[in-house]
This record gives C-alpha cells, structure tokens and sequence, in this order.
C-alpha cells in the first residue's frame, strides 16, 4: 500500500529469497518483489522477520518459475567461470 521500498535481496533460490529492508512495514505479509536488473518481478508471502531481515516464499506462474531458473541458471554460470583458479603444477604437491 505504500509503493515501492528499496531493499538489499541477500539470498534468492527457487522457492523464495531472503531481503534486507530496514523500512519495512511490520504487517507486510504479501507484496511483490522486483528485481529490476533483471526486469523481474515476483509476488510473494513472508514466512519470518528477524530485524530488519525477512524471509519470503515466492507465489507464480510457469513462465516466471521458467523466467528465474535462467536468471539463477546463469548468475551460478556466471560466478563459476569468474571464480576458477588456475594452480601451478607443482610435481610431487609441493
């Protein structure tokens, strides 16, 4: 009822996603998250609060459900190709 409110998004998986809002109402039990570098945007119910956390389970449609697998899909493609050491070989380990 308020509008948006900017908020840190700590966690996101299938299911649901873990925000930070430091101004978030306390009777928040439904709302819609956007991610907007991605232009997505998701409807959700909060399962717990702690502080200014929060927990939420998303509530969607095949295509968004479809649309957020490629997004997590490619941002875990993404952080394994930029987080690949390469070891010198070093005979007998040492």
């Amino acid at each position: 009822m308020r509008g948006p409110m900017p908020a840190k998004l700590k966690d996101l998986s299938l299911t649901g996603c873990r925000i930070l809002c430091s101004d978030l109402p306390k009777f928040a039990l439904s709302v819609r998250i956007s991610v907007t570098a991605y232009g997505l945007e998701l409807r959700a119910e909060q399962r717990w609060r702690r502080g200014e956390e929060s927990g939420w389970r998303f509530i969607y449609n095949d295509p968004e459900q479809e649309r957020l697998k490629d997004i997590i899909f490619n941002e875990i493609s993404k952080r394994q190709n930029a987080e690949t050491i390469e070891q010198p070989y070093r005979p007998g380990g040492r």
